[in-house]
């Protein structure tokens, strides 16, 4: 059923009120994002590559953001607002995208939903991974879904981009990829875990000088009561890992 007049004005000027909220959210630098601000900074200003254990595939994308930053005086600030335009730009895509599955009262319960029901609105203000990762990835595989042709391989290009700038996405990459590959009995599917893990060796090996080192070698979080806290590597028991993905 369509909306009425008055439901669609309604639901714009809500959607108005959203993307206000973002444009206008405060910046939040400092912690894990001030490192990935300082190795963009150390590859385009210093010319050389840093070994930190974050991905640079992310960081990347906001040269653009860094060079404007840089020629009006105004960085990290300018680089910081990134992922509000990534966000942005990916409701943008989703909105034409899902155009042909969903009504505009769908769409625009989607939207709201996004803005102001999910953790999008708390991460744009910084520079971390997530919202690039997750537009990235969300907005390729819709127009891998819904999308044939030149759409489909920009959705592959998005996906395969946004998982290499999150490693440990990897995984549900490869889900995906085989849920794809059965349901339409394409093995080219594959190829989009097999060409990011390809990445994300090359990475490895151009920035610490070994396909298998990630960067977290030697990582341990704080000692705390728990019996597996504070020990090299991943320590922290899957069962509650999956118990925290689950709530």
């Amino acid at each position: 059923m369509q909306p009425s007049r008055s439901q669609q004005t309604l639901g714009l000027a809500v959607i108005t009120i959203g993307v206000w909220v973002i444009v206008a959210a405060p910046l939040s630098i400092g912690s894990d994002a001030s490192i990935r601000f300082d190795m963009l900074t150390q590859l385009l200003r210093d010319v050389t590559i840093p070994k930190e254990k974050y991905s640079l595939y992310g960081p990347i994308a906001a040269t653009p953001f860094w060079y404007v930053g840089e020629a009006i005086g105004r960085n990290p600030d300018t680089v910081f607002v990134f992922n509000r335009v990534i966000f942005l730009a990916g409701l943008a895509g989703l909105w034409a995208v899902l155009r042909p599955l969903l009504s505009e009262c769908e769409r625009q319960r989607f939207v709201v939903l996004l803005l102001f029901g999910s953790m999008f609105p708390y991460h744009v203000m910084s520079f971390f991974a997530e919202v690039f990762h997750a537009v990235c990835v969300g907005l390729g595989l819709a127009l891998i879904a819904v999308r044939p042709g030149w759409w489909s391989r920009l959705g592959c290009v998005l996906v395969v981009w946004g998982t290499a700038n999150v490693p440990a996405s990897s995984v549900s990459l490869a889900f995906a990829a085989l849920v794809l590959t059965v349901q339409r009995r394409k093995l080219r599917y594959l190829l989009l875990p097999a060409i990011t893990a390809a990445l994300i060796l090359l990475e490895n090996w151009v920035r610490r000088g070994d396909l298998f080192n990630g960067g977290y070698e030697g990582e341990a979080g704080s000692v705390t009561a728990l019996p597996y806290s504070g020990q090299i590597g991943f320590s922290y028991p899957l069962f509650f890992g999956l118990l925290a993905v689950l709530f």
